[in-house]
């Protein structure tokens, strides 16, 4: 793969995370918080911080993905996750790390 073809797939895999959050955002944080008087007319990722969006890895590569007829390739989107996930763990964006099971994706 050319840089300009994975330049390509970065930028698809933003645009999809970004429509995951906004898609199952207020579900999943409504689950976590109860009672809240969030705005959810707003979409999500303009509302809210990154604290959640580690939790809508699953929703990202096993629902969206294929209903987007996986305009990424899986095992791009799955390492473009997880390098997302740490990098916003470690700039103290989320306190939440995901783990990958199968480490022979890498």
């Amino acid at each position: 793969m050319t840089n300009a073809e994975y330049f390509g797939s970065v930028v698809k895999f933003v645009l999809l995370y970004r429509e995951c959050i906004n898609k199952y955002g207020w579900r999943k944080f409504a689950k976590r918080v109860q009672n809240t008087e969030e705005n959810k007319s707003a979409e999500y990722s303009l509302a809210n911080d990154a604290e959640f969006v580690p939790e809508l890895a699953n929703e990202l590569v096993l629902v969206l993905l294929p209903e987007c007829n996986y305009v990424v390739p899986m095992i791009d989107c799955i390492n473009l996750t997880v390098n997302l996930c740490e990098w916003l763990v470690k700039n103290g964006f989320t306190c939440i790390s995901i783990t990958s099971v199968n480490k022979e994706l890498s």
